[in-house]
């Protein structure tokens, strides 16, 4: 039987190897975008893609499909942005098959599943690689991206009202704040990085601000 990975963030040791990757990504965040210009770039919440690698057969990927599917019923879906890594010498039914979810881009969960892979996989066997993305319906690649829960957070706790009002996000760990009020720049920042800090990565940068 195929293992299910059970979806996670990125552990602190994952983490850890992955910062390289994931510092690079947060260094380019440009500047925070408006609510406005964030609902136009933002995809729906609801719904979901998965795209899997053409390396793989037929059967391997009905059993990516199948493994999605047993996440959600099992109560721990895999939501976007999620991806499935496995070595290919050991194949995707092996202890080394790990995939990462909840993260706010397809780089930072790839980096978060290959890493977790890596980590188990037998010496001497290939590097891992991605055998499957969890993907916003309709995705297309975009300046700003958020997990589905952040994407979710943005349109409840984000858009209404009226005032200063800030969103911050850890690209390493998928955490996020949202504060309203006076310094909520400040606050958000704090508040991510505190999240963020306890997973082993206090990486948080503003995505969106008004």
């Amino acid at each position: 039987m195929i293992p299910t990975p059970r979806p996670r963030r990125a552990a602190p040791t994952v983490l850890a190897a992955t910062a390289m990757l994931i510092a690079a990504a947060s260094a380019s965040v440009a500047a925070p975008a408006t609510g406005k210009e964030a609902r136009a770039m933002l995809f729906a919440a609801k719904g979901y893609t998965l795209a899997t690698s053409s390396s793989l057969s037929e059967a391997e990927r009905d059993l990516m499909r199948k493994v999605v599917e047993l996440s959600q019923q099992q109560g721990q879906a895999l939501e976007y942005y999620a991806s499935l890594a496995y070595s290919p010498d050991e194949g995707i039914q092996s202890q080394a098959f790990q995939g990462a979810s909840g993260h706010h881009s397809v780089a930072a969960a790839d980096a978060a599943a290959t890493a977790a892979c890596n980590a188990l996989r037998k010496p001497g066997t290939r590097g891992c690689t991605i055998a499957a993305r969890v993907l916003p319906a309709k995705y297309a690649e975009r300046s700003l991206t958020l997990s589905r829960a952040a994407t979710e957070a943005f349109g409840k706790e984000f858009k209404r009202g009226s005032g200063p009002r800030a969103m911050a996000i850890s690209p390493g760990t998928g955490n996020w704040s949202v504060v309203r009020g006076a310094e909520a720049t400040a606050k958000a920042l704090a508040a991510c990085n505190t999240k963020a800090a306890k997973a082993g990565q206090a990486d948080c940068a503003i995505v969106i601000a008004e």
